[in-house]
């Protein structure tokens, strides 16, 4: 039966080589013996020798333990270890001269020196055979998985020498397209190229392919992860050059790579100054605040240093969950108030502002869902567009210097109820800002938020957890992507921007085509795409066809008319609007038709009213 080495407890090892390296002392003098005569048993000096065979093991004993040799890590053996061996060789070898001058000890003169060589490669030889043994036994363990280390810089050497120590992951190899790495080998493993890399997999049985470049743009990092995605490996990354600077080894921040890692755009930072200087001492209300956009908002907030943050949210489950995360944050001063209540509410929404003493509305609440809208247009017009002008009126009879309506890529030329909804509650809040010079009205338009409730990755996912199939609605689809913390940081930075009246929008790079999402997102799991050209794959892709309502594309700008701010990744879009009387007329008839409970002349009021929809 092998001995799992392993396993072994660290002082049993450290005893174990304690044993070993007096042991090979002993042989040494032996062998430095017989090389200097000649002959296997040499009478003459052997007789003379005996203290030196007795006393080597001794000296090698002593020195090797304090020298604290045997407690090193076999497994991060390297130059350092190297250099500690050639110490305990030399310390040896200088005891046998001392013996053999000092005492008068015989021994031919220049045996200490061929001892010193000879001792200097056993201990060391016998070492790197333990490591390759330990190493062989951990390649053929079925919970150890082989990994493919892409990049042999900096942070790629390291994490290699990391892994040494590790019993998840054993690296076999590294791959890395700089021509002066070309067939070298790094720490003990070949450096192949990005060419190679398919046959490198299938020949050594790689598993994960782990991306060591935490310095390279996001383009050139979607490049690399739509190259490994066609291998049949799972794929973990390193991340950004700040988080490596957190203190916490390389190995310990491997991460399997998120759908962000796959957008190919560099994330925007907005945490800036100014949102500190305009959030901070002010009671803020904050609709939707168990949302995902309202909870970040919630969380983004609490770091501007506020004197008191309310949650409005008519689900008292969310509501609970973030007043309990927001409250366990100890370095929080604000004071934090829970609300139950909708917004369609004006009763209680005029009542919470007044009590708290309102400064700024963040109004996130609202019905996003595309299909889950389509199905039930009464409750969500009346909740997107009812419930931002009740929100928005109510800031303004209670003197609130700035509300900012979080709003959506939707809302252009919408071709669904939802995205109508939300361009009629934009028109409803620029309606208001015309009347009233007190209160700062605004909107921040974005696209899809990565990981949000109902979004399209935390579907994906699922449904690849369960096997499949992953369902895309139309092979052309695209969208634009943004984080969760962007969109949350986007609406904080706009409300210290805001003059009255402006829809902000961000510059978010490229659409990505929601199919290529799909396939890249089941290739990053470690599994194949099932389809005609390959029947006995994974997880296959299944399309459905377009739901009521849903674009091929979405737009951020109705128009061309856009403008800077201070930030340069946020514009200003400059849209028409309804004169007032337009406004009243198409609120009134809304309401009327909100009342009957007829959906179908909801649409027909939304029809009128937004530009570009058209209806069912």
């Amino acid at each position: 039966m092998a001995v799992d080495l392993t396993s072994l407890s660290r002082d049993t090892k450290a005893r174990s080589m304690l044993l070993l390296d007096s042991f090979l002392s002993a042989l040494a003098i032996y062998a430095s013996i017989v090389m200097r005569r000649g002959s296997w048993w040499p009478v003459d000096t052997m007789e003379q020798a005996y203290p030196y065979l007795l006393l080597t093991p001794v000296f090698a004993f002593v020195l090797s333990f304090r020298l604290g040799i045997p407690w090193n890590m076999l497994r991060t053996f390297g130059v350092g270890s190297l250099q500690s061996l050639s110490m305990l060789a030399a310390s040896v070898a200088a005891c046998l001269v001392f013996l053999r001058f000092g005492f008068q000890m015989p021994l031919p003169r220049s045996v200490p020196a061929i001892f010193f060589v000879v001792y200097l490669v056993s201990i060391v030889g016998a070492r790197l055979l333990i490591l390759r043994f330990m190493r062989h036994e951990q390649s053929r363990d079925g919970s150890t998985e082989k990994v493919l280390i892409y990049g042999a810089g900096s942070a790629g050497r390291q994490l290699q020498a990391g892994l040494q120590g590790s019993r998840r992951f054993f690296p076999v190899a590294f791959v890395d397209d700089n021509p002066a790495l070309k067939r070298v080998s790094v720490g003990g493993l070949r450096v192949y190229t990005s060419g190679q890399m398919k046959d490198v997999v299938r020949n050594m049985g790689v598993k994960k392919i782990i991306l060591a470049m935490p310095t390279i743009t996001p383009e050139r990092q979607r490049h690399i992860l739509n190259e490994i995605a066609e291998l049949p490996c799972e794929i973990l990354t390193l991340p950004s050059l700040e988080k490596l600077l957190t203190g916490q080894t390389l190995k310990d921040q491997l991460r399997p790579v998120e759908p962000n890692d796959l957008l190919g755009r560099q994330s925007v930072q907005l945490d800036l100054p100014e949102l500190k200087e305009a959030y901070r001492g002010n009671s803020i209300l904050v609709t939707g605040a168990g949302g995902s956009i309202g909870s970040e908002l919630c969380r983004q907030i609490q770091h501007a240093e506020p004197s008191r943050i309310v949650l409005l949210e008519q689900s008292e489950y969310a509501l609970y969950a973030i007043e309990m995360e927001l409250l366990a944050v100890s370095e929080a001063n604000a004071e934090i108030v829970s609300a139950l209540g909708s917004v369609c509410d004006a009763a209680r929404v005029g009542q919470i502002m007044r009590d708290h003493d309102i400064d700024i509305v963040l109004h996130a609440a609202a019905y996003k869902h595309v299909p889950m809208v389509e199905k039930n247009v009464v409750e969500g017009v009346k909740n997107n567009v009812m419930g931002t002008k009740t929100v928005a009126e109510q800031a303004q009879k209670a003197g609130v210097s700035r509300l900012i309506l979080v709003s959506t890529d939707k809302a252009v030329r919408p071709t669904n109820v939802m995205g109508a909804s939300k361009r009629f509650a934009e028109l409803v809040v620029q309606d208001l800002q015309m009347r009233n010079t007190a209160t700062v009205f605004s909107m921040v338009r974005f696209g899809n938020v990565l990981g949000s409730s109902g979004s399209v990755i935390p579907l994906f996912q699922k449904q690849i957890s369960l096997g499949g199939p992953v369902t895309v609605t139309h092979e052309e689809v695209t969208r634009y992507f943004m984080t969760i913390p962007e969109a949350s940081q986007l609406v904080l930075l706009a409300g210290s921007f805001a003059k009255g009246g402006e829809v902000f929008v961000l510059d978010m790079g490229n659409s990505v085509k929601i199919i290529e999402l799909a396939r890249n997102l089941i290739k990053i799991s470690g599994l194949n795409i099932k389809d005609a050209s390959n029947p006995h794959g994974d997880i296959e892709i299944q399309v459905t066809g377009l739901r009521p309502g849903e674009k091929l594309y979405e737009e951020l700008l109705i128009g061309d008319n856009v403008v800077g701010t201070p930030h340069p990744k946020i514009m200003t879009a400059m849209e028409d609007q309804h004169s007032p009387e337009e406004t009243d007329a198409l609120l009134a008839d809304l309401e009327r038709a909100l009342k009957s409970g007829d959906g179908d002349s909801v649409i027909a009021v939304l029809t009128n009213a937004v530009e570009g929809y058209s209806g069912r």
